[in-house]
């Protein structure tokens, strides 16, 4: 399986993990009062959207720029058997 290019990677992290927080945000302001005009409300959320994604990006891309192999699976143990040869 060929690898990815490293800011590609990056976004499909980026965008699961800004989705998630934009979730959280997004209930706030449901469940509470939000101050301003309905426009005024969407672009807020439309900022932050754009703003936590990028944050995260950034993040993803210094993760996996300094962690290569960090998508690939892990060598099983059975417990106890860890450290043995």
């Amino acid at each position: 399986m060929p690898k990815k290019s490293l800011p590609r990677r990056a976004i499909k992290y980026a965008l699961i993990s800004s989705s998630i927080i934009m979730f959280f945000a997004f209930y706030r302001i449901l469940t509470s009062r939000a101050v301003g005009t309905v426009g005024e409300i969407a672009f807020r959320i439309a900022v932050s959207f754009v703003a936590s994604f990028l944050a995260m990006w950034v993040i993803f891309m210094l993760y996996l720029f300094f962690n290569p192999d960090a998508e690939t699976p892990r060598e099983r143990t059975k417990f106890g058997e860890k450290g043995k040869k």
